[in-house]
């Protein structure tokens, strides 16, 4: 990666590290640019070159996130109701868990769980607007979003296999 880049994800992640800590103030909705920039330590025109608002920075993160998951999931994992792709979810949520409650804490849990929603229906193809199946994987995602954000917040006591093969039984019946 060139000097260029590295700068700039630098600065990209000073912003979100800002992002994070204020966020654990006060609600995402009293946040302002200018707070953030000086929070960041950064230039105003850094902040404009990268993001158009507040929660681009967050998007931002999330995208990385699923880029992460992507990269280090096994190629065969595209089920969402397959344990060993719940028990993969479980370890990369356990791995973010502070991203994930500050954003939850914060009142932008509906923008992860919008990106999980998304995620779920891309990686099944395909699937027609008018399909009905599209009502499952909104179950899968809000249910899944429900119970890693309770698994979370109660400290992650149980191990993330127990608590895939505990979903798995659930979504079954």
């Amino acid at each position: 990666m060139d000097k260029r880049k590295i700068a700039n994800q630098e600065v990209r992640d000073k912003f979100f590290q800002a992002l994070m800590s204020l966020l654990k103030e006060k609600p995402a909705s009293e946040i302002t640019i200018t707070e953030l920039i000086n929070h960041s330590g950064t230039a105003r025109v850094s902040f404009y070159r990268n993001y158009q608002s507040i929660n681009d920075v967050l998007y931002d993160k999330i995208d990385t996130m699923i880029e992460d998951f992507n990269q280090h999931k096994p190629a065969d994992l595209e089920k969402y109701d397959d344990y060993e792709f719940i028990l993969n979810l479980f370890c990369f949520y356990k791995k973010y868990a502070d991203v994930i409650l500050t954003a939850n804490r914060a009142n932008v849990s509906i923008d992860v769980l919008d990106e999980i929603s998304d995620y779920l229906i891309s990686m099944n193809g395909d699937m027609k607007e008018s399909s009905i199946r599209k009502y499952e994987l909104y179950y899968y995602s809000g249910a899944w979003y429900n119970v890693v954000i309770h698994w979370l917040e109660s400290g992650m006591k149980e191990s993330p296999e127990d608590m895939a093969a505990e979903f798995i039984r659930i979504s079954k019946g």
